[in-house]
């Protein structure tokens, strides 16, 4: 089981009452939550290497076994984790963000259009970066077969293609020949199909929930969101562009935003069970070996001792504070290999958003401006607002609205709908 909100704020709350480390039973399953990120870096980083396995009833019941996620910490998890990073290293993930500044660029040109379902737009640039470095194919429109059954089109695949030549356009490039040390040297082909099948799953709908999350929170919080327009103009000025991934560096108001982001609504607050390899102690507890352990990133993420008035929205956190830890991409040996990537997806769409749109309240059938409530969120793996209640409209300032819009459209018709993803992807 993975945690819903509902059950990760009443943890949150045991957690107050009775300490950063409780015990749960849920019928014969015991699992140990962590409630404190002080707790959750001394035991799930310093010792890793006792807290990196996954409870074995987590691998039994998906995918027989064979998708990373769920392997216990052993040699084939760690030839699928040293894919995995070879693949996703910052160096690596430079060489993706032509893609990801295509992809964005769609994405605010689809909002253009009135009343278009952000929602919608929003999966379908998650999926459509994922799914073109995965298979070597943008999902243009997002309602393509192959999004909606994925599980089928990797079937197709998998009879129909090259496994070297065609899946992930850069694998093919890895050293060769296999070694005992090669990534893939202990992965059947089943075994490749689920690591890249992983990099979907996690990559979809963590991106999409987040940018989500990012109208809920402009909605609520215009404040932030003009402060981070100001800095965005004023980085830019009247340069008739949209902001690039390489503008990021001189945008600290914007990057702290995107913190905040990640901290304030987690996509999966209550967090994926670690396990213990063996028996440990710490602060006179007795974990027992083979035990789930589970970081709760609701917990974590409102920490008070690192996050004052941790249930506000506010930027200004990070900036006061950059050392602060950003939790939303897991911890220790089972953190996220696709950070870099992952980031770099939300910076650019939220960036270019800001950029483009102002993010107001939706109006009611007498005009009033209907505020959203920040706690109506879905139950579930991926947790998410209910239902956003927002739109966006194209905003003037230093560019007036007719020109920033018609540079949007310029750069998208300047595309011509022909996107070689080769030359984008330098292969």
């Amino acid at each position: 089981m993975i945690l819903a909100i509902g059950l990760a704020t009443l943890i949150a709350d045991w957690h107050d009452q009775y300490g950063p480390i409780i015990c749960v039973r849920f019928g014969s399953l015991k699992i140990i939550f962590l409630g404190s990120y002080e707790v959750v870096h001394e035991l799930l980083e310093k010792r890793g290497s006792n807290y990196s396995s996954r409870p074995q009833f987590l691998a039994d019941r998906v995918s027989n076994g064979l998708l990373p996620t769920f392997l216990p910490y052993a040699e084939k998890w760690k030839a699928h984790h040293r894919l995995h990073s070879s693949l996703l290293t910052l160096q690596a993930s430079q060489q993706y963000q032509a893609l990801q500044e295509v992809e964005s660029l769609q994405l605010v040109w689809e909002l253009l259009e009135p009343h278009a379902d952000f929602a919608a737009r929003f999966q379908r640039y998650a999926s459509s970066q994922i799914f073109a470095l995965a298979y070597g194919k943008r999902m243009p429109r997002g309602d393509e077969e192959q999004v909606r059954e994925l599980d089928e089109i990797m079937a197709g695949i998998l009879q129909g293609i090259n496994l070297g030549n065609e899946v992930f356009p850069v694998l093919k490039y890895l050293p060769r020949p296999p070694s005992p040390d090669h990534p893939t040297s202990l992965l059947s082909t089943a075994d490749l199909w689920y690591n890249i099948g992983a990099l979907y799953e996690a990559g979809t709908d963590s991106t999409a929930i987040l940018l989500e999350v990012f109208m809920l929170a402009m909605v609520l919080h215009p404040i932030a969101q003009r402060r981070a327009q100001h800095e965005l103009d004023t980085v830019l000025g009247t340069t008739p562009r949209l902001p690039a991934l390489t503008d990021l560096s001189s945008l600290p108001y914007t990057r702290a935003l995107i913190s905040e982001l990640l901290r304030w609504r987690h996509p999966s607050p209550g967090g994926l069970h670690h396990a213990t390899t063996a028996a440990d102690f710490y602060r006179g507890f007795h974990i027992p070996g083979d035990t789930a352990v589970v970081a709760n990133h609701f917990s974590a993420d409102t920490d008070p001792a690192l996050f004052p008035d941790p249930l506000a929205f506010e930027p200004e956190r990070w900036l006061r504070n950059p050392g602060l830890p950003v939790s939303a991409f897991g911890f220790g040996r089972r953190a996220c290999p696709g950070r870099y990537l992952g980031w770099n997806s939300v910076a650019i769409a939220v960036a270019r958003l800001l950029w483009v749109y102002e993010i107001v309240p939706q109006r009611d059938r007498l005009g009033r401006e209907v505020v959203p409530d920040p706690w109506d969120l879905t139950q579930g793996i991926g947790v998410r607002p209910r239902c956003v209640r927002a739109r966006v409209r194209v905003r003037g300032g230093c560019i007036g609205v007719g020109e920033r819009r018609g540079i949007v459209e310029r750069a998208w018709e300047g595309l011509g709908g022909d996107v070689d993803l080769r030359e984008l992807l330098g292969v």
